[in-house]
């Protein structure tokens, strides 16, 4: 915040200044916000948990403000369209959160920090979420064949397990 008083330019840094009844200033300082692993694997279906973590110099009380940023949309397994990210649960102090993916993809997580008065610059996360089912790709040559030394050999390639989603080529 820039003020510009009497021909002086005063900046404030997320700093505030309170006067107590007794006059003396009180300085309140911003906390600050951290996801303590920014990157976080899980699978579909399952609970995912993510922990952060706040610090504040003055000593306050911190409470936590988790959010999904940005998450993925489309089908799930069964068809249902989804279109808003899943519900998060609180655990602990605020300092833990769970949530259950319903789509696999990349999900966006922002923290911020408070104590009350002030609020933290947010820290990010990334939680990358995979398919519950393995990306196997099964392909059968055709039946078993006996040929002679240098004559010509034709295979038939079927996909016998074809995961969801997962690009493939097949080369011989």
């Amino acid at each position: 915040m820039l003020i510009k008083s009497a021909g002086y330019l005063i900046v404030f840094l997320a700093v505030i200044a309170f006067m107590s009844c007794s006059g003396s200033v009180v300085i309140n300082s911003a906390p600050e916000a951290n996801i303590t692993k920014s990157m976080v694997e899980g699978k579909v279906g399952s609970a995912v948990s993510v922990s952060g973590e706040g610090k504040d110099v003055d000593g306050d009380k911190l409470t936590f403000e988790w959010s999904i940023i940005s998450f993925p949309t489309g089908k799930d397994e069964s068809g249902k369209d989804i279109k808003s990210a899943p519900a998060i649960t609180l655990q602990d102090d605020g300092s833990k959160i769970s949530f259950t993916p319903k789509l696999k993809g990349i999900y966006f997580l922002r923290l911020v920090v408070s104590d009350g008065i002030l609020k933290s610059s947010p820290a990010y996360g990334t939680v990358y979420i995979s398919s519950d089912k393995p990306n196997i790709l099964i392909v059968d040559a055709g039946q078993d064949q006996v040929v002679n030394a240098g004559s010509t050999v034709t295979l038939n390639a079927t996909v016998q397990s074809d995961p969801k989603d997962l690009l493939y080529s097949i080369k011989w």
